[in-house]
């Protein structure tokens, strides 16, 4: 019997983990790290003390799915709705490749895995212009594992509603010299965190230089005092950087001159030099 349901409740996800579970985990722990108290009360204060979660949860004998966004987001109605919309043309899709993959297994004749889908929204950034949401997905579709991808959008509050959330990177002007102005800083971070990463797991004790290329990465974008944009976000899933025992990695880049300028003047009042 399939169920289906919006409700209340919220989880979160952006770590490259092998369960959904872990995944909830994992990037719980990442917020509670990357918030001040000072950021913990700016997310409270823009969101109605009644406001709750989306949620929607399919489950039958073919395939699980569950897609999530925040309070945040279901408290702004235009968005809401966007959501809802996304949740179920994602839904429609994972439904058909389900169905597709159990007709096959039936007809010759191995074991089906139920297919699962887990999607969640997350806060990146609430200024009082922006909120900037991360998605992850989690998926399993019948191999040794499951895997990971991300995406990333940006509502603007001062903007037209009726034309959805953007891409976070349509708010700057030219997007390969964004990456050229961000690339550096970002790799050495991305390095940096790679040794401790693999040194902490035991996965070797040299690893390839590796630095991925802007099309390779979700892009998503960041705030260190709740009033203005003033990061970029950068995530790279499973299999960009390193093997898939090394997970995702998601880095932040603070925002410097060069990357700054390149915001589109309608957007620029929301942005500003990292703290």
């Amino acid at each position: 019997m399939i169920r289906w349901m919006v409700v209340a409740g919220v989880a979160v996800c952006l770590a490259a983990c092998s369960t959904p579970e872990e995944m909830d985990q994992s990037i719980t722990d990442q917020v509670g790290e990357g918030l001040t108290e000072t950021g913990r009360e700016t997310l409270e204060r823009r969101v109605p003390v009644n406001a709750e979660a989306g949620e929607v949860l399919i489950e039958s004998d073919t395939y699980e799915f569950a897609y999530r966004w925040p309070r945040q987001a279901a408290a702004i109605p235009a968005l809401d709705s966007a959501l809802k919309t996304m949740a179920e043309r994602t839904r429609a899709e994972f439904e058909a490749s389900a169905v597709e993959a159990e007709a096959d297994a039936a007809q010759f004749g191995y074991d089906y895995r139920r297919y699962a889908s887990q999607w969640t929204w997350e806060v990146a950034a609430d200024t009082p212009r922006f909120l900037a949401l991360t998605g992850s997905r989690y998926f399993y579709t019948g191999g040794a594992h499951g895997n990971s991808t991300f995406d990333a959008i940006l509502w603007d509050r001062e903007g037209d509603a009726s034309k959805g959330p953007l891409e976070p990177l349509a708010v700057f002007s030219d997007v390969p010299a964004l990456y050229a102005a961000a690339s550096k800083p970002y790799c050495i971070a991305l390095g940096k965190v790679r040794i401790e990463r693999i040194s902490e797991a035991g996965l070797g004790d040299a690893i390839e230089d590796i630095c991925p290329e802007l099309s390779e990465l979700t892009i998503s974008l960041g705030t260190s005092n709740g009033r203005t944009i003033d990061r970029l976000v950068m995530i790279a899933a499973p299999y960009v950087v390193g093997p898939y025992a090394e997970g995702s990695y998601s880095i932040e880049v603070p925002m410097n001159a060069e990357m700054l300028a390149l915001v589109k003047p309608r957007y620029r009042a929301g942005f500003s030099l990292a703290d």
